[in-house]
């Protein structure tokens, strides 16, 4: 008698305290998720894509350029594209 009693004592408050422990989790991420979605894309961002090549066809330069317009398309973004840069010498 005495043990289940125990059993059902520890039971309880191991629920009890799951509850608590889930309910703070989800208190926490919802205040999370809620400031990244306000701050998401404030602002104007900037990118930059930086080939060696020139902008021809069938070159490296020409993949940049087509990453350039596919960033524009797909994000709210500004994208300059340098080309003919030399990063060693």
């Amino acid at each position: 008698m005495q043990q289940s009693k125990q059993l059902k004592m520890i039971g309880i408050l191991t629920l009890i305290v799951g509850i608590i422990i889930i309910g703070t989790i989800l208190f926490k991420t919802k205040g999370i998720i809620s400031d990244a979605a306000a701050n998401y894309f404030v602002g104007n961002t900037k990118v930059s894509i930086i080939t060696s090549d020139v902008l021809v066809d069938q070159s490296w330069g020409s993949l940049a350029y087509k990453g350039k317009l596919k960033i524009e398309e797909m994000f709210p973004v500004d994208v300059t594209l340098y080309n003919e840069l030399l990063i060693f010498r």
